[in-house]
Order: C-alpha cells, then structure tokens, then sequence
C-alpha cells in the first residue's frame, strides 16, 4: 500500500471522528456515488449495509464506511489531499507550519474552485481554529510517515504563532 493511501485511511477515518455519536457509532452521511463501474458492480438484490438505492440513485454511508468500503469518486478528495501532503512531507525540512498549511489549503481550494471564488481568502486569512483544522491533515500525514519509516518531525518545521 503506497503512502498516499495510508494517509488518505487516516484523513477519513479523522473526517469520520466529527460524525461520531456518543454510543460509538456514527451519524449517517449519505453521498451520491458518481462511479459508474462501482455502481454496475453491486448486486442491487444484495447490498451492503452501507449502501443504498434512493429513488434510482446509489449511495454512501460515508460515515458508516471504511476508506476501503467507498467507491472511487468518493474517495478522491482524501486520496487528491494525501497526494498534497506526501509533497509536504518530501519538503518538509525547508518549510514552516505556515507554508505548510499554505500548500494544504491551496491545493483543497484547487479542488474546490468554487469557494475560491466565493471566499477568496488564503491560508494567513483563517482563524487559529481554522488553521488548526488544515494543519491536522499533516500532521496525519506526518504520523503515517513516522509509522511506516520511524522518521522524526524536522526540527524547524515549528511558528510562532501556532502548534500542531
């Protein structure tokens, strides 16, 4: 399994702690699965729990779902982030927590063109509990990678201004 895919697990499964209720379990969150070869490959007689059909169209539990139970459109965003932050983790010794957090945020709003267009602000325009939030997925990335190579976070990978 390549480093990005471990990371993209982790990022989901930390996505998924927001859904979580207090018995344990997790509220439901429904997606619209978009994958036409996930879509022809379900036996509609026989579908997963976490699946479901909603007038004609396939859905998700995403909340309800491993990362390894989604189908390939849903997990895209979690797979296109690993792939922003294993660029991170290469460079890491050079950059500080905010360009970190820069280079996170500038790649979702790629993915997102949208809300840059709506809300044209940059990674320095966040409150602290925003930044936190963006600079979490690194530090995922950054445990994945410590997990898999035993590899120590950069001494100056640190600010002034914010912590992990």
């Amino acid at each position: 399994m390549t480093l990005e895919s471990k990371i993209a697990i982790q990022l989901h499964e930390d996505w998924r702690r927001c859904k979580q209720r207090a018995d344990g379990g997790f509220e439901s969150d429904w997606h619209k699965v978009n994958d036409k070869a996930y879509i022809e490959g379900l036996d509609r007689n026989n579908l997963p729990a976490n699946v479901r059909v909603n007038d004609g169209q396939v859905e998700i539990d995403v909340a309800n779902s491993d990362f390894s139970q989604l189908s390939p459109d849903l997990q895209t965003e979690h797979l296109a982030s690993a792939k922003v932050i294993v660029g991170i983790l290469a460079e890491r010794d050079a950059l500080t927590l905010d360009q970190i957090g820069e280079k996170i945020y500038a790649g979702y709003l790629t993915r997102h063109p949208k809300l840059r267009s709506e809300n044209p602000v940059t990674f320095s325009d966040l409150t602290e509990k925003q930044k936190r939030g963006v600079l979490r997925q690194y530090r995922i990335g950054l445990e994945v990678l410590n997990t898999c190579e035993k590899v120590a976070e950069p001494e100056n990978a640190s600010s002034k201004t914010m912590t992990l």
